[in-house]
């Protein structure tokens, strides 16, 4: 395990973009928690107790394969959710007693207020449209719609939240696209070339598999007859899974994992593994593997860009995008 390490260590110096100015003023740290403390609480948090939930509500009690759709599956849904978001705040009070200025600073909170922030906006979304459409929420494309901007405004708020608290993260993001911009759009291609010939036209090629869950809860109301609420759906998935989403997610799952973890290695492994886990949260396992080489490729871009969040995003909302133009033209 040492000599893995060691060599993926070697690697990552080999491949990583050279130094600048622009990385020297703006470092990102990789280091600022301790692996071995601090990092074991980050991944049994963040990482061990959920993926063990989802293993255990998926294959003891069937979520997301028996029976989907249906009341009880709903049920077991919101259990490993329950699970999920009492760890997160296990999590995030620990971190709070420990260092809550470190905690901030270094933008490890971002982590945990994405686990928590959409999660309580979707349930005030949800009371919200209950006391409208009544038991017939689940049934709205109206509502469905509007759940969905629940959950983008959740978002927005943790975008704005690490920007604005988070140590040279907002001066490294404009001084990419200003003074760097030539290597960002070069590295954004080839990014985005590699993770959709990989990710979409191999993964394809070499395997047949069904729709992930959260594909096909995305692409629900594309079929719907009615064109307002069809344009209505459209912008909004462009809104969340090209405009919103990617920085949202690359923030929590590259730039405060790797704070988290204290250890690039292990940060590259295990920010795969939880950016494939998020994706089949509704107990779909078997559909793991392409979320998972896709997180592979998002790290390993985020670790040759020397922790620079701007090079995982713009690769991120470009896959998103032409996945979405993709799933509009089918």
């Amino acid at each position: 395990m040492t000599n893995i390490i060691a060599k993926t260590k070697f690697l990552i110096s080999k491949l990583q973009i050279k130094e600048n100015e622009q990385n020297k003023n703006f470092e990102f740290l990789f280091k600022v928690y301790n692996p071995k403390t601090d990092g074991i609480i980050f991944l049994l948090t963040a990482l061990i107790i959920p993926f063990t939930s989802l293993l255990i509500f998926r294959f003891a009690a069937g979520m997301g394969y028996t029976d989907p759709g249906s009341q009880t599956d709903s049920y077991l849904t919101m259990g490993h959710m329950l699970v999920t978001l009492v760890s997160a705040i296990a999590g995030l009070i620990i971190f709070l007693q420990r260092d809550s200025k470190l905690f901030i600073k270094s933008g490890l909170i971002i982590f945990y207020l994405f686990e928590i922030v959409p999660v309580l906006s979707a349930l005030i979304g949800s009371f919200i449209l209950s006391l409208i459409y009544g038991t017939d929420v689940k049934d709205s494309a109206v509502a469905n719609i509007i759940g969905l901007w629940f959950q983008i405004i959740g978002e927005i708020f943790i975008i704005i939240w690490a920007i604005q608290k988070t140590t040279d993260l907002k001066e490294r993001i404009i001084s990419t696209f200003k003074n760097d911009w030539k290597r960002l759009l070069l590295i954004t291609i080839i990014g985005i070339i590699t993770i959709v010939g990989i990710c979409i036209f191999l993964w394809n090629v070499l395997f047949t598999t069904e729709k992930s869950n959260n594909q096909n809860q995305l692409e629900s109301l594309l079929k719907s007859p009615n064109l307002a609420i069809r344009v209505s759906y459209t912008l909004t998935l462009f809104v969340l899974t090209v405009l919103i989403a990617p920085l949202a997610e690359e923030l929590t799952s590259r730039h405060a994992w790797y704070v988290g973890t204290g250890n690039r290695t292990v940060g590259w492994l295990t920010s795969a593994l939880f950016f494939g886990m998020i994706h089949v949260s509704s107990g779909d396992i078997q559909n793991i593997g392409n979320y998972l080489i896709a997180g592979l490729i998002l790290s390993s871009i985020f670790n040759i860009s020397r922790g620079n969040v701007t090079y995982s995003w713009l690769v991120h909302a470009g896959y998103n995008l032409i996945a979405l133009i993709l799933i509009l033209v089918q």
